[in-house]
C-alpha cells in the first residue's frame, strides 16, 4: 500500500440530512470544505458545524473531524479508502468516507481523533495539520 500524507483539517464538522428538493444551501456557498450528495430521498451536505438552520433540518450528527489524503491522487492508485478503513475499522473507529475528483477525506468522530492518528501513523501514514 502506498504511505499516504493525511491532513487533519482544523475545523470540527457536521453531516447534515435535508429534504431531497431542498436548494443548494447558500449557507455553504463559499465554504472551503463542502460535500454534498443527493438520492431520490434526501440532501446530505458536509460542512463545519454550525453553518445551516436547524429549522430546515430533518437530522444532523455533528461532533466529526476530517483527515483528508494529499492530493491529487492518481485513479490507478487502488484500495486507498479500503487500506484507511480497515486500519481503523480493526479498532473499531466508525468513519465517513468521502470521496472528490482529488482526493479522498474520512471522518471520524471528535473524542476518537487521537486514537485515529495514531493508528494511520502506526500504519506507516503521515499525519499533519489540525
Amino acid at each position: 500500500m502506498t504511505k499516504l500524507e493525511i491532513e487533519i483539517l482544523p475545523q470540527a464538522f457536521g453531516l447534515y440530512r435535508l429534504p431531497p428538493a431542498t436548494p443548494f444551501p447558500e449557507a455553504v456557498r463559499e465554504r472551503p470544505f463542502v460535500w454534498i450528495a443527493r438520492t431520490e430521498s434526501e440532501l446530505s451536505v458536509v460542512c463545519e458545524e454550525g453553518l445551516l438552520d436547524e429549522a430546515v433540518l430533518e437530522r444532523s450528527e455533528v461532533g466529526w473531524r476530517a483527515l483528508r489524503v494529499a492530493g491529487p491522487l492518481d485513479f490507478a492508485l487502488v484500495g486507498i479508502l479500503a487500506e484507511l478503513g480497515a486500519l481503523l475499522a480493526a479498532t473499531e473507529i466508525p468513519i465517513i468516507a468521502l470521496s472528490s475528483y482529488d482526493t479522498d477525506t474520512i471522518l471520524v468522530k471528535e473524542a476518537a481523533l487521537p486514537r485515529a492518528t495514531s493508528v494511520l501513523e502506526a500504519g506507516g501514514h503521515r499525519i499533519f495539520g489540525g
